[in-house]
């Protein structure tokens, strides 16, 4: 008598793997969605554009060590970020386009 809940446990127990592999499919699918970022892509253009030219400015004065304006467009960004619902922790990168920081070959 004492065995008769293995049957209903094992149920439970591949019921649970099964779930939680699902889950974790899905979540891996929507990660991988957005070019292994959840945040690229997430801005409209001419916010993106506007990010994108204060996170180039922003690299620039960390470079110069030019600690206000370094200030500013921190701010500048992250008001951009708080229009578009994007957590303040979230990188300046995690939301750049690519390669908008790259040197310019001229």
């Amino acid at each position: 008598m004492r065995y008769l809940f293995l049957p209903s446990l094992r149920r439970a127990i591949v019921f649970f793997a099964v779930s939680c592999g699902l889950l974790t499919s899905a979540n891996a699918q929507t990660w991988n969605s957005n070019s292994s970022n959840p945040w690229q892509g997430r801005l409209r253009g001419d916010d993106q554009q506007r990010f994108d030219n204060y996170y180039k400015k922003w690299i620039e004065n960390r470079e110069r060590k030019d600690k206000s304006e370094i200030a500013s467009m921190e701010v500048r960004m992250l008001e951009v970020y708080s229009h578009n619902g994007i957590p303040s922790n979230v990188p300046y990168d995690y939301v750049a386009s690519p390669n908008v920081a790259l040197p310019s070959n001229g």
